[in-house]
């Protein structure tokens, strides 16, 4: 994806938040960079759809996204 900023996260867990997914990028240290952020909410059964875009301000970030991104899963849930 040579020239995108925009990251497509899957398998997001269904009890995700906007909040949570938030906190969880800012934990890998995105903070600073995500313009745009967007996870789908089902609000019939008040679940997220299971995937999030997220946009960041340069390739490089994307790409650094992707990478911690691949082959991980986000915990199930936060204490």
């Amino acid at each position: 994806d040579a020239g995108s900023t925009t990251v497509m996260v899957q398998n997001v867990p269904s009890n995700y938040t906007q909040r949570m997914m938030l906190k969880a990028l800012w934990e890998m240290g995105f903070k600073a960079c995500i313009d745009l952020f967007y996870l789908p909410f089902h609000y019939r059964n008040k679940t997220n759809m299971g995937y999030a875009f997220v946009n960041v301000t340069s390739e490089f970030e994307a790409t650094l996204l992707r990478s911690k991104l691949e082959g991980q899963q986000l915990p199930n849930s936060w204490s």
